[in-house]
């Protein structure tokens, strides 16, 4: 079954998920693990007829972050048929280059909102996404 309206957010760790609560994300689950192998399968509803799922990144554009290949997935959502907006919170380094992404000039709809400060603004963009993905090469945590 799917999970009506918005989907759980997992976090590595309890002070990311109170971060991620602060900044407005529901539904906050806890894991230690980096194996998706581990994580609870979830599905969700198909978007209502016009509109399009929302994927949301939040952090630094820069190369060890994975964006590209973040691009990358999106583009192949949206050309197997799922309604895919893609939102990337941050500023970085990698930013111009992100912003050239042969998947953007195709057509993705991607929106670079530049760096979002904690609170109100950060709070609106994770209230807004039905997916947070974060797909990071290496991270600074086991």
């Amino acid at each position: 079954a799917g999970v009506p309206g918005r989907g759980p957010v997992f976090a590595y760790g309890s002070p990311l998920a109170r971060d991620l609560e602060r900044s407005g994300a529901r539904r906050v689950k806890v894991t230690f693990t980096s194996l998706v192998e581990e994580l609870p399968r979830i599905t969700l509803d198909t978007p209502p007829a016009g509109t399009r799922l929302t994927v949301l990144y939040a952090g630094r554009l820069t190369p060890e972050k994975g964006i590209d290949v973040l691009l990358d997935a999106a583009h192949l959502c949206a050309g197997a048929g799922v309604p895919i907006r893609l939102v990337l919170a941050g500023d970085g380094r990698l930013a111009p280059a992100l912003r050239r992404h042969p998947v953007i000039a195709a057509g993705l709809d991607v929106e670079f909102t530049g760096w979002l400060e904690d609170g109100p603004q950060l709070g609106k963009v994770f209230r807004e996404a039905d997916i947070f993905v974060q797909p990071s090469r290496s991270e600074g945590i086991p």
